[in-house]
C-alpha cells in the first residue's frame, strides 16, 4: 500500500496541530525518516518566515529519529538545525557519535550552516498577518513559477528572507509530478495586503410575537397604502372624463349658440305670422256677404239686393285697395 504523502499545501497552511498529526501518521504508515526531516525542515522555514508558531514541531517523533532510526545523509545533513531539540550532553555524546564517524565533521556542517540555524530559530517580531511575499523560483526543468506566502514577518531583513528561502533548495519532497519544485531562488518581493476597513454585522435578537405584529402591521400598511392608490386614481380618472365631458359640451354650445339679432325666423314660424296677420275679411264686400267673423259662421237668406243706379259708386271698395297695400307692407317687414 502506497501512503500519501504530505503535500505542499498542508506544510505551508495547515495548523500545527493538525500537522503533527499528519506528520505522525505519515511515519508510522511508512517509515521514511528522511522524508519526515525535510518535512520538519520546511515547516521550519514556515515558522522563520512567518507570524505562525511552529517551534519544536513534532518534537518526540524527531527525537525517536535521531536516537534510533539508521544514519542516512539526509538525517546528517539537516541535524544542526534539530540540536536545540535535545540536551547539549545527550546530542553530543549520543547523536553525534552515531552519525559522523568523527566530530570535526560535523563542527565544520554545523559551522557552514549556523546563519541558517540562527534565522531559522530567531524569534518572530512583527504580528502583523496583513503581509505577504510573492516569490519565483526555477523547477527542476530550469522554468520559472510563482509561489506565494501569506502572514510573513516583514520586520525581517531582505537578508534573512533571501537565506530563509533559499534552505528550501536544499529540500527534495517538494515535486510537481517527476519535476523537482524549489530547485533554484530567483527573487522575491514582499507586500502589504492590508484591507482598507471592516464592517462586522451586529447580531438581531428578534422576539417572536412583535415580529409578527410587525408584519402583520406591515401588511395591513401595504394593503392600505394600495387601496388608496387604486381610489386615488380612480378619482382621477373620473374627474378628467368629467372634465372632458363638461368641455366637449361647452364647444357643442358654442358652436350651437346664434345671437337673438342673427336668427332667422323659421318656415312655421313664418306661417304662423301670415295666418294670424291674415287681412280681416271686408263685412260689406259681396264675398263676405252671408258670413260672420268669429268661430261660427251662418247662412243669411239671400235678399235682393237693393237696386242702385248706375251713377253711384260704392265707397268700400274705394278703401279696400290702400287696406291691401298697408297688409302687404306689414309681411314684408316681417319677413325681412
Amino acid at each position: 500500500m502506497t501512503v500519501k504523502p504530505i503535500s505542499t499545501r498542508q506544510i505551508f497552511f495547515m495548523r500545527k496541530e493538525s500537522l503533527e498529526k499528519r506528520m505522525t501518521l505519515f511515519f508510522e504508515e511508512s517509515q521514511n525518516a528522511d522524508y519526515l526531516i525535510e518535512c520538519a525542515v520546511a515547516i521550519l522555514v514556515r515558522h522563520a518566515l512567518t507570524i505562525d508558531s511552529f517551534a519544536e514541531i513534532c518534537k518526540s517523533l524527531i527525537r525517536t529519529i535521531y536516537l534510533t532510526a539508521k544514519p542516512s545523509e539526509t538525517l546528517r545533513r539537516f541535524s544542526p538545525y534539530f540540536e536545540h531539540y535535545f540536551e547539549n550532553h545527550e546530542w553530543h555524546k549520543t547523536v553525534v557519535p552515531r552519525l559522523f564517524m568523527n566530530r570535526k565533521e560535523y563542527f565544520r556542517l554545523s559551522k557552514s550552516l549556523s546563519f541558517n540555524t540562527k534565522c531559522l530559530l530567531s524569534p518572530t517580531i512583527s504580528t502583523d498577518p496583513y503581509n505577504a511575499i510573492k516569490t519565483i523560483f526555477r523547477d527542476g526543468s530550469g522554468k520559472k513559477y510563482t509561489w506565494t506566502l501569506k502572514n510573513v514577518d516583514i520586520k525581517r531583513s531582505d537578508e534573512e528572507i533571501r537565506t530563509l528561502l533559499k534552505i528550501l533548495t536544499t529540500l527534495t519532497i517538494f515535486k510537481k509530478g517527476e519535476v523537482r519544485a524549489f530547485a533554484k531562488f530567483v527573487k522575491f518581493n514582499s507586500f502589504d495586503i492590508t484591507p482598507k476597513s471592516e464592517f462586522i454585522e451586529p447580531d438581531e435578537i428578534v422576539e417572536k410575537k412583535p415580529a409578527k405584529k410587525a408584519a402583520q402591521k406591515k401588511k395591513n400598511t401595504q394593503a392600505t397604502n394600495a387601496k388608496t392608490n387604486a381610489a386615488a386614481k380612480t378619482k382621477q380618472v373620473k374627474s378628467v372624463k368629467n372634465t372632458n365631458q363638461k368641455a366637449m359640451m361647452q364647444d357643442t354650445l358654442n358652436q350651437n349658440f346664434i345671437p337673438y339679432d342673427n336668427r332667422q325666423p323659421s318656415t312655421k314660424a313664418r306661417e304662423n305670422a301670415d295666418s294670424t296677420l291674415a287681412p280681416a275679411p271686408d263685412i260689406l264686400s259681396e264675398k263676405s256677404s252671408g258670413q260672420q267673423v268669429g268661430k261660427t259662421t251662418k247662412k243669411t237668406e239671400p235678399t235682393s239686393p237693393p237696386p242702385e243706379s248706375s251713377n253711384t259708386k260704392n265707397p268700400n271698395a274705394a278703401d279696400s285697395t290702400p287696406n291691401q297695400s298697408l297688409l302687404q307692407r306689414f309681411r314684408e317687414m316681417i319677413r325681412q
